[in-house]
């Protein structure tokens, strides 16, 4: 019996890599000079897992990898940057989905590092709308709007 809460998230995104356009992942090939440094800056509009309402938070993933990942020969280490209004339980959560131990995209993304993948979680402040009220702004500065949508059902 598979006990691993249901879990849902869509919203807003924006990634940018160290590797030239367009990003070789896009089409299934390995990195530039044979590594990648990549951050994913994510919005949730609406997002569950469980019972645990993921609505509204904001968690950045930045990365680097060593090797061809499609290839299945790849070690790379990831940090996880949560937003700071999350709860424990939302944290942990985030920590679970975004790290790919309880399925869904993020399950089949870590499975391509057999070679070993490291990760670690921080908090760090939230997301605000920009100025045409549209687009969002972590405190880095950086604009997101692209839509994504995953989850393990």
């Amino acid at each position: 019996m598979n006990t691993t809460p249901a879990w849902h998230i869509a919203g807003d995104w924006f990634d940018n890599c160290s590797c030239a356009v367009a990003c070789p992942c896009t089409f299934a090939q390995p990195p530039d000079n044979g590594f990648c440094e990549s951050v994913l800056f994510w919005h949730i509009q609406r997002g569950q897992y469980g019972d645990v309402n993921l609505n509204g938070l904001t968690f950045v993933r930045v990365g680097r990898w060593e090797g061809d990942l499609w290839a299945g020969k790849a070690k790379g280490a990831a940090g996880l940057f949560i937003d700071e209004r999350a709860g424990e339980h939302q944290a942990e959560a985030l920590q679970l989905i975004i790290g790919g131990r309880v399925g869904g995209f993020p399950a089949v993304w870590g499975a391509m590092f057999p070679e070993g993948r490291s990760s670690s979680a921080a908090r760090w402040p939230s997301s605000s709308r920009g100025a045409d009220g549209d687009s969002r702004r972590a405190p880095i500065g950086a604009p997101c709007r692209p839509y994504f949508l995953a989850g393990n059902r």
